[in-house]
Parts: C-alpha cells; structure tokens; sequence
C-alpha cells in the first residue's frame, strides 16, 4: 500500500522537474514560480520550505534558459547585422564605381549594387 503523502511527494518531484523541461513556455514557468512562491506564503515550517525550494529551482532552471536564450538571440543577430553590412558595403562600392564609370559599366555597376542592396533587404 503506497501513503497519501508519498504520493504527493512523488506528484511534486514529477511537476517541479517537468518544468524544467522546454515544453513549457516561459510564462508558464512563471506562473508555477508564482505559485510555489504564494503557497509557500499560505504555508508554515517545513512545507513552507518545501514550496519555496521548489520555487527556487524553477525559477533558477528559468533564469539558465533565459540567459542561454539571450545569448542566441544575440549571437544570431550579429550575424545577420554582419551579414547586411557586408550588402551594404557592396552596395556602395558598385554605387561609387558606377558614378566613376562611364558607357555601360555605369549599367552594370548599377545592376550590381541593386543586386547587393536586394540581398541586403532578404535578409
């Protein structure tokens, strides 16, 4: 025969580590911090304890991913910010050179400065 209490312990260890998990969005998280955090307020002693350390671990394996997602979102837009200038470094050269030029390189030194500027704007 399993014990009520058991049971629950068991339901909690289950709850806390699915929150640590990607399947839950963040704002989720945020809710079961919340929550922990107001049944630790509604609670004493150990069972306070118990809720807040749950409160604790979510919220620090929230905080990790946060940092690590911060971290590619940055990493991601520098490169694409490098990738744009790169365009738009073509871009320029071609418009500089097409001013210098004369006949039909002006033509084609337009054509590509309109291409680099395209690529710029795709991405």
């Amino acid at each position: 025969m399993v014990c009520a209490g058991t049971q629950i312990q068991k339901r909690n260890v289950n709850e806390r580590d699915s929150m640590t998990t990607k399947t839950h969005t963040i704002e989720e998280r945020l809710q079961s911090i919340h929550d922990e955090l107001r049944a630790a307020a509604t609670k004493n002693g150990e069972e306070a304890k118990r809720h807040l350390r749950t409160a604790l671990e979510r919220a620090e394996a929230t905080r990790l991913e946060l940092r690590a997602r911060l971290e590619e979102q940055r990493a991601y837009n520098e490169d694409r910010l490098e990738e744009m200038l790169a365009h738009l470094d073509k871009t320029t050269h071609q418009a500089k050179a097409a001013m210098e030029a004369h006949g039909e390189q002006v033509h084609d030194h337009l054509k590509k400065s309109l291409a680099a500027m395209k690529a710029a704007l795709d991405e």
